[in-house]
């Protein structure tokens, strides 16, 4: 238990300076970030071991915190409707955003015109919205997502308390010489 809240802690730590370094972001709106990764995790089932790091990709990507959150509701959507995992979702829609729209084709999204032209990056997420636009919540409200869902915020509670056991803990112990 111990090790998990380390991990998460080095996450948080690890996605806060990201964000102050790419997107210039503040405490606050670090804090809005972690507000929003939760409330992702409680609406569809998606971790935040797995929602940090994607949203970490997207903000390096776009310099946009707002952007990189709405990059990463289409990379939710996206991976649930075509079975891919959030990591490889995000790393596509990452160098889409850098300006290699064919990593997406990757994902199943046709990357070109009917001139055989590459389409733009904006055309290319309108695509996957028009697509994949809500597959998350509706990936979220079957049983297996809302058990995901569940057991998100079983796990959530559990890191919440033993975080908040370990600050009590730690203000009692003395350290002896």
């Amino acid at each position: 238990a111990t090790y998990q809240l380390n991990a998460l802690a080095v996450a948080q730590a690890k996605l806060a300076q990201g964000l102050k370094n790419a997107a210039g972001a503040n405490d606050a709106q670090v804090a809005a970030t972690e507000r929003w990764i939760s409330a992702q995790g409680r609406a569809l089932g998606v971790t935040d071991d797995e929602l940090r790091p994607a949203l970490s990709r997207l903000v390096t990507a776009t310099k946009d915190v707002e952007e990189a959150q709405r990059l990463a509701a289409l990379s939710m959507d996206v991976s649930a409707g075509s079975g891919k995992s959030l990591e490889s979702v995000s790393t596509a829609m990452m160098k889409a955003a850098n300006g290699n729209v064919s990593a997406l084709s990757r994902l199943g999204i046709n990357t070109k015109n009917a001139a055989g032209e590459t389409i733009s990056f904006e055309e290319a997420t309108r695509r996957m919205a028009e697509t994949c636009g809500g597959q998350a919540a509706t990936k979220a409200k079957t049983l297996a997502g809302k058990m995901a869902r569940l057991r998100l915020i079983f796990d959530e509670t559990k890191e919440t308390s033993g975080m908040k056991l370990i600050q009590d803990r730690s203000r009692t112990i003395t350290p002896t010489a």
